[in-house]
């Protein structure tokens, strides 16, 4: 008992290291892992029973090979659960359920005599919940094609021994009523299948909608300020310990209060959308602008530039953003007051740097004020 609840921790521990991120995929695969531990235990089962009442020498090698072959596959799917490897655990899976299946139909009667054919509609119902629409309808045409070509070789080329000499000419009857069963059970499950699809698109494209709102300024669509501090860490973390350069750029508009006080937030409005849109175009293709709220924007330039560059950059940025803006008629102006710094030479972390950034953009506005005074 200990041992067992030793494993069972080790299992779960292997499970919630690969698969723990995301807890419905967990308990999907935690399911998955008990279905092959309880088909592990079947395969062990299955052996000895096959050695023990199966009538000839020949099934008594057969029934043990399966189970030992089932067996292997079974621990082998168990295997890459463990490691993550999703994929290959569903694949191992499917292909363990193929061979129980197919044998067990072999060894009790025979496609399509055995009542273990109607078993049979597990495998392209596993393939549509594994592997999509596609590979599911696929498998459902190849199960009656590989059941018809046992029954072919057993029972009329002879090549392999049958169970039960059941009469070829009844087939056809059997074979009739498993194809009205497996083709009404599959064209239920597809039509679910198809309905949840469709539900899922619809759920995806919801949460699509709501991460993009939980990151994007929902005033001028531009990233907000948790976008932004997102997109710096994962910069600093890619350039750290590298020669990488980039450069962040705080912006705060001059004269923006006053547009507000006297013609109103509706104008202000229109303001941060335009300079939004002009500073988007600025940047495009070499780094991303946000909003960080009210009237400052933040710039991140990605590409590789030289300092000559960047100035280029802001004397653009300075100029755009001091073109006159029209609202009812009447031209509204604001400036730029900027705040420059350069990663890893004023500072190598996020703080660091947005504190450079906001201190050097504060020293800018004050020496604007200082000049129109």
């Amino acid at each position: 008992m200990p041992l067992m609840q030793t494993y069972s921790k080790a299992i779960l521990g292997r499970l919630q290291h690969h698969y723990g991120a995301d807890q419905f995929e967990l308990t999907q695969i935690k399911h998955s892992v008990l279905a092959q531990h309880i088909s592990v235990c079947i395969c062990i089962v299955f052996g000895i029973l096959s050695w023990q009442f199966l009538p000839r020498p020949f099934f008594h090698i057969a029934g043990v090979v399966i189970a030992v072959i089932s067996l292997a596959i079974n621990l082998v799917c168990i295997y890459f659960a463990c490691a993550g490897n999703r994929k290959a655990a569903k694949s191992a899976l499917l292909i363990v359920a193929t061979g129980v299946i197919f044998s067990g139909i072999y060894i009790s009667g025979g496609f399509p005599y055995s009542i273990a054919t109607f078993i049979s509609v597990v495998l392209p119902i596993g393939a549509l919940r594994g592997y999509g629409t596609r590979v599911g309808i696929i498998t459902a045409i190849l199960v009656p094609v590989a059941g018809i070509s046992l029954w072919y070789v057993e029972h009329v080329l002879g090549w392999i021994p049958t169970v039960y000499d059941n009469q070829g000419p009844s087939a056809l009857n059997y074979f009739s009523i498993w194809l009205i069963g497996y083709s009404l059970i599959l064209l239920s499950v597809f039509t679910k299948h198809k309905e949840a699809n469709a539900l899922q698109t619809l759920l995806d494209e919801e949460r699509k909608k709501f991460s993009q709102l939980a990151v994007t300024d929902s005033l001028t669509q531009l990233p907000n300020g948790r976008k932004f501090g997102e997109e710096l860490d994962a910069l600093i973390e890619a350039a750290t310990g590298t020669e990488q350069a980039f450069y962040v750029v705080f912006l705060d508009l001059n004269q923006f209060k006053p547009i507000n006080d006297n013609y109103g937030h509706e104008a202000g409005d229109v303001v941060l959308k335009l300079v939004a849109r002009r500073l988007k175009q600025c940047v495009r293709g070499i780094g991303m602008a946000a909003r960080l709220g009210g009237d400052e924007f933040v710039l991140i330039l990605r590409e590789p530039l030289s300092e000559q560059s960047v100035e280029v950059i802001l004397a653009r940025v300075r100029q755009r953003v001091s073109e006159p803006i029209v609202f009812d008629g009447i031209e509204l102006c604001v400036s730029a007051s900027i705040g420059l710094t350069q990663f890893p030479r004023d500072g190598v972390t996020r703080k660091e740097l947005v504190n450079a950034a906001d201190n050097r953009m504060y020293t800018d506005k004050s020496e604007n004020q200082k000049r129109r005074a």
